[in-house]
C-alpha cells in the first residue's frame, strides 16, 4: 500500500492498495548495500571480474575500446559508465551533459517509529519538500526528506534530537515517534542529462 498526503500541508489523502489491481505489492524497497552485494554476486557468477584500477583514458574505437588504468591497459567490446553523476567514463569518453540543480537536497536515514508500518509507504507533500517513510523487511524504515536547500543545511547541522523533532513535525507523527538508527546522509537533488 501507498499512503500519501496529495495537497501541501493538507490533510487530504490519496491511497494505492495492490489488492486493487490483483497484485501483492505495488513495488520493493531495496537497500543499496545489498543491492550492490547481490549485483556484485551475479557479476561475479556470469565470470566479471573487478579490477581495482583508476581510470586515466580511454579510445573508442570501430573494433572497440582500449582502456588505461593505473595498472595496465585492457581491451574491451563494450565499457559500461556505471560510476556515478561525475563519470570519469562518460567525460573520457566525450560524452556531455546537462545538468540542473533542483535546488532541493535529500536527506537519507534509517529510523524505527512507534507504530509499525505494516509494509506501508507514507509520503507527505509540504511547500518546503516532500517527506517518505519507505518500508524496510526488519520493521524500520527509511526516510527520504527532499527539502529547500535552506532547511536541509538546517537539518543536515541539526543535533539528533532536534532533527528528529522537525521528523516528528514534518510527519505529524503518522507512524508515531522516530529514533535515528544511524547516521543521515544527505545529497543535493540535480537533473543530470547524457547527450549523445
Amino acid at each position: 500500500m501507498w499512503h500519501e498526503s496529495v495537497a501541501p500541508d493538507s490533510d487530504a489523502v490519496l491511497e494505492f492498495d495492490a489488492a486493487d489491481v490483483g497484485e501483492p505489492n505495488l513495488g520493493y524497497i531495496a537497500e543499496n548495500q545489498l543491492l550492490q552485494w547481490a549485483l556484485l554476486g551475479a557479476f561475479a557468477e556470469a565470470g566479471g571480474h573487478l579490477e581495482p584500477a583508476s581510470l586515466e583514458s580511454l579510445e573508442i574505437t570501430d573494433a572497440g575500446v582500449g582502456i588505461l588504468t593505473g595498472r595496465g591497459r585492457l581491451a574491451a567490446r563494450l565499457v559500461v559508465g556505471a560510476d556515478g553523476a561525475e563519470s570519469r567514463v562518460r567525460e573520457a569518453a566525450g560524452i556531455a551533459a546537462d545538468i540542473a540543480g533542483y535546488r532541493q537536497t535529500a536527506i537519507i536515514a534509517t529510523v524505527a517509529t512507534f507504530r509499525p508500518h505494516e509494509a506501508t509507504a507514507w509520503q507527505r507533500f509540504m511547500r518546503d519538500g516532500t517527506l517518505a517513510f519507505l518500508p524496510l523487511a526488519d520493521g524500520t524504515s527509511s526516510i527520504v526528506w527532499s527539502a529547500d536547500d535552506e532547511l536541509a543545511a538546517r537539518l543536515v547541522a541539526a543535533s539528533e534530537g532536534a532533527f528528529t523533532a522537525e521528523l516528528d513535525r514534518a510527519s505529524d507523527l503518522a507512524l508515531g515517534a522516530t529514533r535515528l538508527l544511524g547516521a543521515r546522509v544527505s545529497f543535493p537533488l540535480r537533473r543530470l542529462e547524457a547527450q549523445h
